[in-house]
């Protein structure tokens, strides 16, 4: 198992409050990893949408570079 916290202190997104956390552990389904990428933050209800959205294409893509 591995985890990674982060907090964004300042920068061009308007979030009030942001902290992260990226877990990558043995899969429980046979061979591979389970990768989570898990946030508590506060911001206006779209800016919540687009951290979602970047959450869901970033591991996507991740997942497709790792399976080619």
């Amino acid at each position: 198992d591995r985890t990674y916290t982060y907090s964004y202190l300042e920068g061009p997104i308007p979030l009030d409050e942001y902290t992260s956390t990226l877990t990558v552990s043995p899969h429980h389904d046979g061979p591979g990893a389970f990768v989570s990428w898990t946030a508590t933050l506060q911001a206006a209800p779209e800016v919540v949408a687009s951290i979602d959205e970047l959450y869901r294409t970033s591991l996507a893509e991740l997942k497709e570079i790792l399976e080619g």
